[in-house]
């Protein structure tokens, strides 16, 4: 039995005016039961023509019939593969092979720095004094062996903090052979990483200049009237005259 929203909807979807709430009218009723299908279920919502007929709903589409061969499928989405299984059309960009000369030069170098603090500090020195051309051998020996293909993660990550690498060693080089007591095994080391520190002072130049131009400009100043200042601020101390003592 129809409930009195399956009326009202009814009731609506023909033209008659009817409240959302109350009673349902007698005559909405009847006329409803009028046109219950002979099964007795609800009427679906009709469609009025132009000419006052009305037209009862189509047929739903019938579903479409598999691909045959010859057929073009569209490609499945990443939903319906799954999260965990490779697409076979999509083409994995190979990383570029990272030179292994950084990292063992930086192997043979914190090796050596830890074995000096040991009683094996005889080793350690070998150590740190190979480091330099260690990364050179590293790079022509191993190039294309299975131990290139598992050392390229820590190579790629080495390359790309290079920069914080080469500002670190100089200082830590430099202390380590003060610490030795002056230890001429470092020396080599030391030169090393002075030169890595020249040649990153040169690939910034421009770019620290172009920021002081920035700051001063921000800052309204001029380059002398900066200098002025530091000056100003660096100067000695003015002598305060002490006045004499009154005669008596």
């Amino acid at each position: 039995m129809a409930g009195d929203s399956d009326i009202r909807n009814w009731a609506r979807d023909h033209g008659i005016n009817i409240a959302d709430r109350g009673r349902v009218p007698a005559d909405v009723r009847q006329q409803y039961q009028a046109h219950l299908p002979a099964n007795g279920s609800a009427p679906g919502p009709a469609e009025t023509e132009p000419d006052g007929q009305t037209q009862t709903p189509a047929e739903p589409a019938a579903r479409p019939a598999p691909a045959t061969a010859g057929e073009t499928r569209p490609k499945p989405t990443q939903a319906s593969r799954g999260w965990f299984r490779r697409d076979p059309d999509r083409k994995t960009k190979r990383k570029p092979r990272t030179s292994l000369e950084q990292l063992g030069a930086a192997a043979y170098g914190l090796a050596g720095q830890a074995l000096t603090r040991t009683r094996l500090y005889a080793a350690g020195r070998v150590l740190t004094m190979q480091a330099p051309i260690a990364g050179i051998v590293a790079e022509e020996e191993l190039r294309g062996t299975p131990v290139d293909t598992i050392a390229q993660p820590l190579a790629r990550l080495m390359e790309k903090g290079g920069t914080l690498g080469a500002l670190m060693l100089l200082p830590t080089s430099v202390a380590a052979y003060q610490l030795s007591g002056g230890n001429d095994a470092l020396i080599p080391v030391i030169r090393w990483s002075f030169l890595q520190q020249l040649k990153m002072n040169k690939a910034y130049e421009a770019e620290i200049q172009k920021r002081m131009d920035k700051a001063l400009a921000d800052a309204g100043v001029s380059e002398e009237e900066l200098e002025a200042g530091l000056a100003a601020l660096f100067a000695p101390p003015q002598a305060v005259p002490q006045e004499e003592p009154a005669a008596a």
